[in-house]
């Protein structure tokens, strides 16, 4: 095999295999804030319009944070959802994949009918996810303060 045959084998290998490397990981320290814009049937899969997830990427997987109100001291919890995948057309964690349109960041999710994501991409989600968290918080450190005089 000469030189030109072996640099274009190269070249197709790298660029068949690199980009989904590159994927995995990209969003790490980065996170998403989407809103349910669009159900096709929330009867079944439990999303109403307007239901709004966090998604945080750190380590190659995604964590979906969550208000606890039933620990002390009251915290922020997190669900690791996996280790995720991301190509130009679709994200993937879990048993979950959601067909991404990059031009407006919707996600469509197929669960039991189509549920659609308006989201952000958030380069500092956790003051961002404490600060949608904070009321919350601040209505059970209210609540406790009640009952306790």
């Amino acid at each position: 095999m000469n030189r030109v045959q072996s640099f274009v084998i190269s070249l197709i290998i790298f660029f068949t295999f690199i980009p989904n490397l590159l994927a995995c990981g990209a969003l790490d320290g980065r996170g998403l804030h989407c809103t349910v814009s669009k159900n096709d049937n929330d009867d079944i899969n439990g999303y109403s319009i307007g239901h709004e997830s966090f998604f945080y990427f750190q380590g190659k997987e995604v964590l979906e944070p969550y208000f606890r109100a039933d620990e002390t001291p009251i915290m922020i919890g997190n669900n690791n959802l996996g280790v995720y995948y991301l190509d130009s057309k679709i994200m993937k964690w879990g048993e979950e994949t959601y067909f991404l349109n990059r031009a407006n960041l919707e996600l469509r999710k197929v669960d039991a009918g189509n549920v659609y994501f308006n989201c952000e991409l958030i380069s500092n989600p956790l003051r961002k996810i404490m600060k949608y968290f904070q009321p919350k918080i601040d209505e059970v450190k209210s609540s406790m303060a009640r009952m306790n005089k």
